[in-house]
C-alpha cells in the first residue's frame, strides 16, 4: 500500500501520515502519495471522492477532495526518488480532464496558503511492524533566507513541428518546463516536459492525421507560462492555484499572438472571485499599462483597495499589442 501524507494548506502542518488505500480530508489539503506518476492509469471523480487507479488496478480513494466545504485541495505524487509532481486533473470548471497534467515541483510550498514558509518534512520514521509513523510538522513563520518568488518566462517554444505520423509534437524550449499541447477546441491531447538539452516530445492521446493545427505552451515551475493560440477568438480562462498568491500562483505570462482586432479574451474572474468588482472600480483591480516595448502588460491586485496582496502584480504581457483597459473593457476581451 502507498504512502499517504496530508498537509493542512493553512497551517503547513501534517495532518495524517499513513500506507493505506484510502485518507480522509477535514480541511483544504496538499495530498502528496507516494508513487510513480507512470504508475497512475486515471483520477475519476465519485461524489465527493477522488479515485485514483493504478495500471495494476490498485485503487486509492481520497475522501472529500470534492467536498464543497473543502474544495481547494492538491494532489502530488512522489517518486521514488523524491521527485514530486503536481497531478492537474480537472478543467476550469471542475471537471475531470481528458489528459492529466503533471507540473515538477522542488517542494510542495507554492500549494501551501502563504508565501514565506520554513522547509517542508514528511518523514517516514520505522516504527513497530514497520509501519508509518507520523514524525513531524511543518514549520511556518517567516524566511529569512531572503530568496525570492521566480517571476522570470520561459522562452517561447521553438521549431515545433508534428511528426509526419500525426503521433508526436516535437520543439524546443526552456529544460525543465512542462508542455501542453491543445487541440482546435482548446482540449489538451499531450502533455511532456522539455529535457535537459532543450528539446520536447510530446505523444499526443490521438493522432492528428487530417492537418489539424495545435497550440503549443510551456510553463516553468513558477507557473510562467507562454500562450501561442491558434486563429480565430481565443480566451484565456485564469483560475485559482494558490489561494494565497497574488496572481492566484499563475506567476507571469505572456501570449504571443494576441490579436484584439478578431475579439481574443482574457478571462479573470476566478481571480477576483468574491469581490464587488464592476467597471467603476475595476481600476481598483486591474491596471492595463504599455511596457514602453510595444506590448501591453494586465497587472492585477486580488482583493483592491485591501491589504492582502498589497500593490498590483504583473499577470499577463500581450506581445505587440497595444491596448488600453477601457479598449479592452469596451470590446468585451477582459472578463471579470
Amino acid at each position: 500500500m502507498p504512502q499517504i501524507s496530508v498537509i493542512s494548506k493553512e497551517s503547513h502542518k501534517v495532518l495524517d501520515q499513513v500506507e493505506s488505500n484510502q485518507i480522509g480530508l477535514i480541511e483544504n489539503s496538499v495530498i502528496v502519495v507516494k508513487i510513480r506518476k507512470e504508475d497512475v492509469a486515471s483520477i475519476t471523480k465519485n461524489g465527493a471522492d477522488a479515485i485514483i487507479t493504478l495500471k495494476n488496478g490498485e485503487v486509492i480513494t481520497v475522501q472529500n477532495y470534492f467536498s464543497e466545504a473543502t474544495p481547494d485541495n492538491s494532489l502530488v505524487f512522489e517518486d521514488e526518488d523524491g521527485t514530486l509532481y503536481w497531478a492537474k486533473f480537472t478543467t476550469v470548471n471542475g471537471d475531470i480532464a481528458d489528459v492529466i497534467q503533471y507540473q515538477p515541483l522542488d517542494e510542495i510550498e507554492p500549494l501551501l496558503y502563504n508565501d514565506s514558509l520554513t522547509g517542508v518534512i514528511l518523514p517516514w520514521i520505522a516504527g513497530a511492524g514497520g509501519a508509518g509513523l507520523l514524525g513531524a510538522a511543518i514549520g511556518g513563520g517567516s524566511d529569512s533566507s531572503g530568496s525570492s518568488k521566480d517571476t522570470t518566462k520561459p522562452d517561447a517554444p521553438k521549431d515545433v513541428v508534428i511528426t509526419d505520423d500525426g503521433e508526436h509534437v516535437q520543439g524546443k524550449g526552456e529544460p525543465g518546463t512542462t508542455v501542453e499541447v491543445k487541440d482546435q477546441d482548446g482540449k489538451i491531447i499531450g502533455i511532456g516536459t522539455v529535457d535537459s538539452a532543450g528539446n520536447f516530445d510530446v505523444e499526443l492521446k490521438d493522432p492528428l492525421t487530417n492537418g489539424e493545427t495545435v497550440e503549443v505552451t510551456v510553463t516553468d515551475k513558477a507557473g510562467n507560462d507562454q500562450f501561442n493560440t491558434k486563429a480565430g477568438i481565443d480566451t484565456v480562462i485564469y483560475k485559482v492555484l494558490d489561494q494565497a498568491d497574488a496572481t492566484g500562483g499563475n506567476g507571469h505570462d505572456t501570449w504571443n499572438d494576441f490579436n484584439s482586432s478578431v475579439g481574443d479574451k482574457v478571462n479573470i474572474k476566478a481571480l477576483l472571485q468574491g469581490q464587488n468588482v464592476n467597471q467603476s472600480n475595476i481600476d481598483q483591480f486591474v491596471s492595463v499599462k504599455s511596457d514602453g516595448k510595444g506590448n501591453t502588460v494586465i497587472s492585477i491586485d486580488r482583493d483592491g483597495t485591501g491589504s492582502k496582496f498589497g500593490d498590483k502584480v504583473e499577470l499577463l504581457t500581450l506581445k505587440n499589442t497595444d491596448v488600453t483597459l477601457q479598449d479592452l473593457i469596451d470590446h468585451n476581451q477582459l472578463l471579470y
